[in-house]
This record gives C-alpha cells, sequence and structure tokens, in this order.
C-alpha cells in the first residue's frame, strides 16, 4: 500500500458537510445487529459513539502516521465510533492532516459519508510544525505581519515548548489552518483547549480572564 500523508492535500477540493443527525443515526444503525446499542447517546440531536478516537499521542513520525491512520480507519469501519477528536497542534500539527487522509479513503472507498462522522479540534496552542517544517516563532512572526500588528508578542505565552493565545486572530489563523490540513468545509465542534490552566496563571485576576475568554468568541 502507499501511504503518503500529503495525499490529504492533494483533493481539487474539500470533503463537504457536517455531522447531522440523520447521519449519525444511519450510522449507528448500519452495525446494529453487531454493535450494542448502548455504545452511541444522544448529543444535542446527534447519536454519537461513546468511543472517541483521539489522536493527540504519538511521536510525529511517518511511521506513527501509518499506525494512527489505521487506527482511525478501523476504528470508523467498526461501526463503533464515529466521534473523531484532534487538534492544531497534536503530534506537532501531523494528527489533523492523518485525520483528512482518514476522511478521505472512508468517504471515496467505503461509503461512509461526512454527516455520519463527528469531528473536534482544539486551538489555542502554537508548536512546531513537523509537516512544514516551521518553527513556532516564525509561525508567530509571520501571524503578527499579516495581521498588520494588530496581534503582538504579549499576546502568546510561554506553555512548556510551546505557546499559547486566546487572540481572536491567532484562534481564528488555528482554525483555518485545521481545516486546511484536514481537507474539509465545516469543523463539528472547535474547542478553546485548557484556557483556565494554561493562560489564567498570567492575568491579575478572574475578571481580566473572563475579558480573554469573552473576547476569544469574537471570530
Amino acid at each position: 500500500m502507499k501511504f503518503d500523508l500529503s495525499d490529504s492535500l492533494h483533493a481539487l477540493s474539500p470533503i463537504e458537510g457536517y455531522a447531522t443527525e440523520e447521519g449519525t443515526q444511519r450510522y449507528a444503525q448500519r452495525n446494529a445487529a453487531l454493535i450494542d446499542a448502548s455504545n452511541f447517546g444522544d448529543v444535542n440531536g446527534l447519536t454519537l459513539s461513546r468511543l472517541i478516537a483521539g489522536t493527540a499521542q504519538g511521536s510525529h513520525t511517518p511511521g506513527v502516521d501509518f499506525d494512527l491512520y489505521c487506527a482511525v480507519r478501523w476504528a470508523v469501519l467498526s461501526g463503533g465510533c464515529n466521534h473523531l477528536d484532534t487538534g492544531h497542534v497534536f503530534r506537532c500539527h501531523r494528527s489533523e492532516y492523518v485525520v483528512g487522509l482518514v476522511l478521505r479513503t472512508l468517504v471515496e472507498k467505503f461509503g461512509v459519508q461526512r454527516d455520519e462522522v463527528f469531528i473536534n479540534s482544539k486551538q489555542g496552542f502554537l508548536d512546531y510544525d513537523a509537516f512544514n517544517q516551521e518553527k513556532t516563532s516564525l509561525q508567530i512572526e509571520e501571524l503578527i505581519q499579516s495581521s498588520g500588528l494588530s496581534i503582538s508578542p504579549s499576546d502568546f505565552h510561554d506553555h512548556g515548548m510551546m505557546k499559547y493565545s486566546m487572540h481572536p486572530i491567532s484562534l481564528k489563523n488555528s482554525l483555518k489552518k485545521s481545516l486546511q490540513k484536514m481537507n474539509i468545509s465545516t469543523l463539528d465542534c472547535a474547542f478553546l483547549d485548557e484556557p483556565h490552566e494554561t493562560i489564567r496563571r498570567f492575568m491579575d485576576d478572574k475578571a481580566q480572564f473572563n475579558a480573554q475568554l469573552t473576547r476569544a468568541c469574537e471570530f
């Protein structure tokens, strides 16, 4: 089998659609004879598996890309998992490319439809981009310049080897890149990743934190 992570970028257009009530019910019923009904639950009208396929763990290497691709693909094809959890910087940006390639394979080769699968991502962190070999500092500098200096270095906070920002410009940029990496038109859910644990300590008081949190939702 030929496996190329960049294949997820080669499609002519993004995969359209999003998880729907009808689609997620269709997924749950497809293998009803094999999968116990208790495996699924109702989430705001969507029928989602209680099992969620996570993509955060593992080194940012091609070998782990392939392992993750196989694991997520078979999880969905099992009929018991239609919720995929990923993040903008998971495995130094590589996981979302894997999710995009998995979804492309499922849709084009196995007849799974986009409306059957719920995909969430997480925004806020910035980290080394192992796919494009781009340092975090360079990503921040490009973002500052492209924003016309509407965002500044003080909007980015240290978190170990990573950076974190709740600025709307940064969050909008990471969400845009998540959609591009997965090559989808719509994300079912975008989480602001660990805002209190990560950035509250930089704030003078709770009111300042709440103001930043409110601003984060502007975009």
